[in-house]
């Protein structure tokens, strides 16, 4: 990750702000989970639990959220 901000610089392609680039992050993470979840539904249903896990680790963790937002 540190590489890919290097190399990116201050184009403004993403967020400037840290927290902002952090919500964005988590997002992708989840949109992946999710697919992984579908994934595993169709092909592999005995292993569903390894996306849901991961789907419930990106939900709990309190650093993304928006201001606010609580459990």
């Amino acid at each position: 990750m540190r590489s890919y901000l290097d190399t990116v610089g201050d184009k403004p392609i993403l967020p400037a702000h840290p927290k902002e680039l952090e919500i964005l992050l988590h997002a992708f993470l989840l949109n992946k989970a999710i697919y992984e979840l579908e994934y595993e539904l169709n092909n592999r249903p005995e292993w569903v639990m390894l996306p849901l896990t991961g789907i419930v680790s990106i939900l709990d963790m309190q650093s993304w959220r928006a201001p606010g937002i609580s459990n």
